[in-house]
């Protein structure tokens, strides 16, 4: 792919329809916000950002473009802006950029086959996915990481585990496409996730290990 960035933003081409960017760009932003305008035939998704402790980011609102080049190749913008004075900061927003391309790559790379895989093998972390929409994204990558490399070395760790699997698909099924469900469950996910991050855990992307519990 091509790629410009620059203090005004990041351009880059992408080798994928449009569809297929527009319903990543969508995928992604509500991993890392709040979509608060989009439209696919005007080509543009705007998305808001709460602010983050780890890392330490202003909240900001990501400015996403798109437009057809071919059939298969899709020309892609964002620039990151305050809220309030239209900046937030030539590290902010710098930093939303990058953090909303790696976050825009997991919903990018195909993976959602594995994701299903993983999830209907009992891997999965329900609610966060129902959450972020996506099994492949940084804080279910975190979420995924603290799991098998804390929670399952002690006992209360993985009693835990068990609870979880046994009653959170219950929950999604139930409750996971409700407005409020998600803007609750996402608000003490991100804290936790940030929490995480600051502790040392990382938001890489991530193999589920293969336990017994």
């Amino acid at each position: 792919m091509g790629l410009m960035s620059s203090q005004d933003g990041m351009e880059l081409t992408l080798p994928k329809t449009i569809d297929e960017v527009y319903d990543a760009v969508l995928g992604a932003g509500k991993s890392l916000g709040k979509i608060k305008g989009e439209s696919k035939a005007m080509g543009y998704i705007t998305i808001g950002c709460p602010m983050r402790m780890s890392p330490m980011l202003n909240p900001a609102t990501l400015n996403v473009t798109f437009s057809k080049v071919s059939d298969n190749e899709t020309k892609f913008a964002i620039k990151a802006v305050s809220s309030h004075d239209g900046t937030v900061g030539l590290n902010s927003a710098s930093r939303w950029q990058q953090l909303f391309m790696k976050t825009l790559e997991s919903h990018l790379d195909g993976t959602a086959n594995q994701s299903n895989s993983e999830n209907s093998s009992g891997g999965g972390c329900y609610i966060a996915t129902a959450v972020y929409g996506s099994y492949n994204c940084p804080q279910v990558w975190t979420l995924r990481r603290y799991r098998d490399n804390t929670l399952r070395r002690t006992w209360h760790g993985r009693i835990f585990i068990r609870l979880y699997y046994g009653i959170s698909p219950t929950i999604v099924k139930v409750f996971g496409k409700k407005s409020w469900f998600n803007r609750i469950f996402k608000q003490r996910l991100d804290t936790m996730t940030d929490k995480l991050n600051g502790m040392g855990v990382s938001d890489a992307p991530y193999h589920d290990k293969r336990e017994n519990m």
